[in-house]
């Protein structure tokens, strides 16, 4: 054996060594699964800045044609290779045959201001080494509470998303998450996230919905994380819903049970009626006759009353920080925020006309379409507590809220008539797919119809 190369393997025995703690290599993929994902990289590189569209372009142009893929595997290694060709100023070579270290690949990076040789016998086994080297200190003390925090705020300040948003990630933080919160950010792994799923969160028996809105957040802290280069990998990319979608409870009401009969409402009507010198009553009245969200009529002015039609374009939100907690009005309603719709028109009927004259009368000065003597804006709150007593008062069992308002207008009235479904959704502010999902129940005698039909 040469001396050239007894030196070469002194070389790599020793940087072995130094390396022992580094990640695993690309035996999972493959070398060729891996020459490919690189490949793959070099030429999405121009076409994105973004390390998160840059990692997942690659990787679904890697995968294709593959039967056989880990995908978070091959989103770590894709993040570290990545952000090596983004900070890593020296080129990465094979050596030829017939030189030293034939067939190892070569580089060079500095270490306390002298530039050293680096050379490894597999791509991905260099890629680790200068990752771990470039990486080795950041942000080792973030826990995942920390970046969840951060995150939280800069939705908050950057995105303006609303304080119910804000304060709705913080309560599936607080039922689901804080499990995680004491741990290190960048010592989460796919199998950690997967356990922890499985021991604390799905004995709770969460709703699907549930579960997803709490796997949105999780996933959202990771996404955070790399966008303020924290972490590089993707722990989170493997965790699907589909998963765990049978562990979750997936009982719901009934159809008939979800919204307020024909007969109840004409209960409700009467006791607004009866109760026409509370605004509250009032409220409840019009939002009979237009399936109004509960925090858009107590944000009604007067001026909204146009010449046959309502306007509706603003609601009621809650501010919690600072606090006290407050309420204030904003110019847009749920499905106006995101829309180049800036507001939602609804025919006057003759009910309705009634409503108003009745609201129009109300004691004291306001802009407000309702409010109490003193002039000021019902509270939202305040509205839903007068409809949960008196739909009790009623007798009514199982529905207490606005919700079951809005389905009974649309299910009892809407669909009753023949309104198609793009009206009903634009009458209600929502997506016509909102309406047929959520909003449009089959009913037991219209399935026995259709099956009637079927058996033609």
């Amino acid at each position: 054996m040469s001396n050239t190369a007894t030196a070469a393997e002194a070389e790599i025995e020793k940087l072995n060594t130094v390396t022992a703690d580094s990640a695993p290599s690309a035996a999972a993929t493959g070398s060729d699964m891996y020459e490919r994902l690189c490949t793959c990289l070099d030429q999405e590189m121009p076409k994105n800045e973004n390390l998160d569209a840059l990692v997942n372009a690659a990787v679904v142009k890697c995968i294709q044609g593959s039967e056989k893929a880990d995908v978070g595997d091959l989103m770590n290694k894709a993040s570290r290779y990545a952000y090596i060709r983004q900070n890593h100023p020296w080129p990465i070579v094979k050596m030829e045959e017939g030189k030293s270290f034939s067939g190892y690949w070569r580089t060079y990076y500095y270490n306390d201001g002298k530039r050293m040789v680096i050379y490894r016998k597999e791509k991905s086994d260099l890629i680790d080494f200068l990752y771990h080297f470039y990486t080795k200190g950041e942000n080792k003390d973030k826990t995942y509470q920390d970046v969840f925090k951060e995150m939280l705020e800069y939705k908050a300040s950057m995105e303006k998303r609303s304080d119910r948003t804000i304060y709705s990630w913080q309560r599936y933080y607080d039922r689901f998450l804080s499990g995680l919160g004491n741990k290190l950010i960048a010592g989460i792994t796919d199998d950690m996230l997967r356990s922890y799923i499985v021991k604390y969160i799905l004995p709770q028996k969460p709703k699907t919905d549930t579960l997803r809105h709490a796997l949105c957040v999780l996933k959202n802290v990771f996404w955070f994380a790399r966008r303020k280069h924290y972490i590089k990998s993707f722990p989170e990319a493997g965790i699907e819903l589909k998963e765990f979608i049978q562990h979750t409870d997936r009982s719901k009401k009934s159809d008939e049970d979800s919204y307020f009969t024909t007969e109840e409402i004409e209960l409700l009507r009467k006791d607004g009626w009866e109760h026409a010198d509370n605004p509250r009553a009032l409220i409840m009245l019009l939002n009979i006759e237009t399936g109004m969200r509960a925090d858009e009529p107590v944000a009604l002015h007067k001026s909204d009353i146009k010449d046959g039609y309502l306007d509706i374009h603003r609601q009621q939100i809650r501010i919690d920080n600072p606090k006290p907690y407050r309420f204030v009005e904003v110019d847009y309603t749920k499905n106006t925020r995101m829309s180049e719709n800036t507001s939602r028109l609804f025919p006057i009927t003759p009910r309705i006309q009634e409503i108003l004259e009745a609201a129009l009368k109300l004691p004291g000065e306001s802009e407000y379409l309702f409010h109490d003597p003193d002039g000021s804006m019902i509270k939202k709150d305040s509205y839903e507590l007068y409809l949960r007593r008196h739909v009790r008062n009623l007798g009514i069992k199982g529905k207490t809220n606005n919700h079951a308002i809005r389905k009974a207008l649309n299910t009892n009235v809407l669909i009753a008539r023949g309104i198609p479904v793009n009206e009903r959704a634009s009458l209600l502010g929502q997506t016509t797919r909102t309406n047929e999902r959520n909003y449009s129940p089959r009913k037991s005698d219209r399935l026995k119809q259709l099956g009637e039909i079927l058996a033609l």
